[in-house]
């Protein structure tokens, strides 16, 4: 078995300055997702994609809601 053959989950937002300015309210809810996806969690919302073949909105969702960042 090869160990570390996956690079880390790790995400970086990137927008423009414009995107910025015209849009803070997506800004502050993806500020909202910052620390909550480490590489275990990244591993189960995949798995449940790969293996229980969810919709990626339903997994998206769900985890929102889990994680307290929308309501239901």
């Amino acid at each position: 078995m090869i160990k570390n053959a996956l690079p880390p989950y790790d995400a970086i937002l990137i927008v423009t300055e414009s995107f910025s300015e015209r849009n803070p309210e997506a800004i502050d809810a993806l500020k909202k997702l910052e620390g909550a996806i480490d590489t275990d969690k990244m591993r189960q919302l995949n798995h449940q994609f790969d293996v229980e073949k969810k919709q990626p909105r339903s997994i998206a969702y769900e985890f929102l809601v889990n994680e307290g960042i929308i309501e239901e």
